[in-house]
């Protein structure tokens, strides 16, 4: 009974174990996955999903400045008149920064690939530039005003204190993990020891005889007795 319950509770450990890893190992992608956008100048995307900050009032009241927003990757093809985008702007005064701006056409289709007229709902006219397909970061899903505290934390040099953190759970998980298994082997080895001169632990041995808790109890009773004997011998030769 007592080993069942010790077999639960090592897999019960195991498993606990393995879960703990596996999220570390997500999260650690996710990090790299973060350094990577950010280096390249690009918007971090994660499980599809990445959060932008509006730092123009071109949205006016539908997307106020300052605000974060989710935004989710669709191919160009999914994007019809009326949507909200993200997009890498093609014009050159902001060439490369992330642009947020309503679909205010049918997407047009040229030899190239798909473009869209863009217009912010505070500008007056039409973005002189159509937004490219192979620029699109995605379609706007909702505001993120409850997370924007955290991104902005991110921004402000927070992201590289989680990095750091991260390093120091993964270090200490892996020191961890080397001083339970040294634990156990000592362990594992000290059961042996106490096993006889076949070396055999209890739990061994009751694999061995089978269901038979008499022939147990015998083979412990004279196994506490050699055990006493050699300690005799021992004092015996010291003296």
């Amino acid at each position: 009974m007592n080993s069942k319950r010790k077999s639960k509770a090592e897999v019960a450990k195991t498993v606990c174990g393995a879960l703990w890893w596996v999220a570390l190992a997500l999260l650690a992608i996710m990090m790299f996955n973060i350094i990577g956008a950010k280096m390249q100048g690009k918007v971090p995307r994660i499980f599809g999903y990445s959060v932008v900050n509006i730092i123009s009032g071109s949205m006016g009241d539908t997307i106020p400045e300052g605000s974060y927003i989710l935004v989710q990757k669709v191919d160009p093809e999914e994007i019809k008149k009326d949507d909200i985008i993200c997009f890498y702007s093609s014009d050159p005064s902001i060439a490369g920064i992330p642009n947020t701006h309503r679909v205010v056409a049918d997407p047009i289709v040229t030899d190239t690939g798909i473009e869209f007229v863009t217009k912010g709902d505070a500008n007056p006219s039409d973005d002189k530039y159509n937004a490219k397909g192979e620029d699109l970061i995605g379609r706007y899903v909702k505001d993120m005003d409850k997370l924007g505290a955290f991104v902005s934390m991110l921004d402000r040099g927070g992201f590289t204190v989680l990095f750091i953190a991260l390093e120091v759970m993964i270090v200490a998980m892996v020191v961890s993990t080397f001083m339970r298994a040294r634990k156990e082997a000592k362990a594992e080895a000290t059961a042996n020891d106490n096993g006889g001169e076949h070396g055999l632990s209890k739990e061994e041995i009751e694999k061995m005889i089978g269901d038979n808790p008499e022939l147990v109890k015998e083979i412990e009773a004279r196994m506490g007795l050699s055990s006493r004997s050699n300690e005799n011998n021992d004092k015996d030769i010291e003296k």
